[in-house]
């Protein structure tokens, strides 16, 4: 299978950067750049392809927002194909610049595994094509407001949302970043204590009120747009979209170790750090297709929590520091072995046996009906 070739070959790469001391990053760029081929050549193996292939060719009228819209007037001269590879190619580079930017070079691995070795989350990300492009939009606002002390910044970070939201409306949901440069208090003991303790009771909740969920949504002028979802939801069994002993044990020991390390944080490590945080909160009270809405903030862990695990190792007794890394490196070796096994659900919206490419010429396309999308 193809995703397994790619791993792989990502590992290999991985060591050959390690043995070079760390020095040459463009074994770092051809990890990126196997994923961007990835991204670009699937050909009917996520579930929404046929809507966004076979839409791109007749293009809906307003369905989609103004500024996706936009692009694929653009190049729809070019194909899908085409459009699909530069788009990919955005979303590469943001994820490559951002590692790069804010983990240690050191820890460049850990970033990578977390979020390769979890084709649970690439082949999401893969099918949610438009909700990607602008989650990559969205990673360049903190960049911008963090890095620069002008005031020109706020007007950068809002024109980066204003595109974000017309690609994906549910990118209203990074309105809270612009609070970051405002941010000055760290949490002490104390309060890292009493914010762990609010997240363990609330891992066991759910939005349970979808009354209160719409009224949330309609703050930011969403509910309209996740109306369907909100409606499936109201009807559902909330127990099917609890998470498990295994993974509510992983996100308490994150969170934990990402607030304990926060004295030890740069200021713009903290900050991003807080987003993660957010997210594992969101995550922890949104379900099912909700789930989505935290993206725009868990998508900082590939870069939170190599600084987590970074500060952990030069400052704590090694032995806790492996303990905890090896509970990282678990979680996602577990999501591979149950998506590729096909144990687990995600298997029913990944054609993950057989991973289609453009250079297919025979496509099962029969499994995704319209009525199942």
């Amino acid at each position: 299978m193809i995703y397994n070739i790619y791993v792989l070959l990502s590992l290999i790469l991985l060591y050959l950067y390690y043995k070079s001391d760390y020095t040459k990053t463009e074994y770092i760029n051809l990890i990126f750049a196997g994923l961007w081929m990835i991204f670009s050549i699937e050909y009917y193996t996520t579930i929404d392809y046929r809507v966004y292939y076979e839409n791109f060719q007749f293009p809906p009228k307003g369905v989609w927002e103004p500024l996706y819209m936009l692009l694929v007037m653009i190049f729809k001269p070019f194909g899908y194909v085409f459009f699909n590879a530069c788009m990919a190619a955005f979303e590469m580079y943001t994820l490559c610049f951002m590692i790069k930017k804010y983990v240690d070079k050191r820890w460049y691995w850990l970033a990578i595994v977390l979020f390769i070795m979890d084709p649970n989350t690439v082949f999401n990300f893969m099918t949610v094509k438009r909700q990607f492009i602008s989650m990559a939009v969205v990673m360049w606002i903190p960049y911008v407001l963090l890095s620069r002390t002008d005031k020109a910044r706020f007007i950068y970070a809002v024109i980066l949302l204003v595109i974000a939201v017309n690609i994906h409306s549910a990118a209203y949901m990074a309105i809270l970043f612009f609070a970051l440069p405002f941010i000055k208090w760290r949490p002490n003991r104390f309060a890292i204590i009493v914010i762990g303790v609010i997240f363990i009771g609330s891992s066991g909740l759910l939005v349970s009120n979808v009354k209160m969920l719409y009224n949330l949504l309609s703050i930011t002028g969403m509910a309209g747009k996740y109306e369907y979802y909100i409606d499936v939801l109201d009807s559902a069994d909330l127990d099917d979209f609890r998470i498990g002993p295994v993974e509510a044990f992983y996100r308490i020991v994150t969170l934990f170790s990402m607030l304990w390390c926060i004295p030890k944080m740069t200021d713009s490590q903290y900050k991003l750090t807080i987003l993660s945080i957010g997210g594992f909160f969101l995550s922890a009270i949104l379900f099912a297709d909700m789930w989505r809405l935290a993206w725009y903030y868990t998508m900082f862990n590939c870069i939170t929590i190599p600084i987590t695990m970074r500060i952990l190792w030069k400052e704590y007794p090694k032995y806790i520091s492996i303990a905890i890394i090896s509970l990282m490196l678990i979680m996602p070796l577990r999501q591979y072995y149950l998506v590729m096994s096909g144990k687990s659900e995600a298997h029913q919206m990944f054609k993950i046996q057989h991973f289609y490419t453009i250079f297919d010429d025979a496509v099962d396309k029969s499994v995704y009906s319209q009525d199942e999308m």
